[in-house]
């Protein structure tokens, strides 16, 4: 039995038969069909296969079709695919798809759980920063506020009388504060209209 080479360029039988080889590659395969027996054989058993191919491809067949053949054959393609819409294997492919769904999400969840953990821990940090910061200054604020009105109340107005009077007085200046700039907000979109 013959065997064959290492260096045999069999890829290039199909291109040999089909015409596609350049002048070169042609005349290089067709020396080496002159020194291989084997190379030679294989084209020859090519050659036969696509004349048989051809040949039957050439006869026109013998079968008689039905007119309906199209209309009888999506029928029974579709009687064939009852069993496929059964509930139970709705059932067996939703549950498969969940399985499917929960591994790969765990999977996923595995290989960035480092990073989802580490940014998650670094917003609270900061969220817990900024809050911490705006509780102090509003700790500070009224303690300012505290000691502000101790101070007038103590060096201005002896008694609660006073105090009372104080923070009316401070709440007066609050509302009219509001009151002049809503004003001028207004004034301002009335002009702008």
């Amino acid at each position: 039995m013959l065997t064959r080479k290492d260096n045999c360029p069999t890829d290039l039988i199909a291109a040999y038969i089909d015409g596609d080889l350049d002048q070169v590659r042609r005349v290089a395969f067709e020396e080496h069909l002159s020194e291989c027996k084997i190379c030679e054989n294989e084209l020859r058993m090519q050659r036969s296969f696509m004349c048989e191919l051809d040949a039957a491809l050439d006869a026109t067949p013998h079968l008689a079709v039905p007119q309906d053949f199209a209309r009888i054959v999506a029928a029974h393609a579709e009687s064939d695919m009852s069993g496929a819409r059964s509930g139970a294997e709705h059932r067996i492919a939703l549950r498969l798809c969940l399985v499917l769904a929960f591994v790969s999400f765990a999977l996923l969840g595995f290989a960035t759980s480092k990073s989802i953990l580490s940014s998650a821990q670094l917003i609270a940090t900061k969220i817990v920063g900024v809050v911490t910061v705006l509780g102090k200054a509003l700790y500070d604020a009224g303690v300012g506020v505290t000691v502000i009105v101790r101070v007038v109340s103590n060096a201005l107005l002896p008694d609660a009388f006073s105090v009372l009077v104080l923070l009316l007085l401070v709440l007066g200046i609050l509302l009219l504060s509001l009151l002049i700039s809503s004003y001028h907000r207004y004034h301002r979109r009335g002009l702008y209209e």
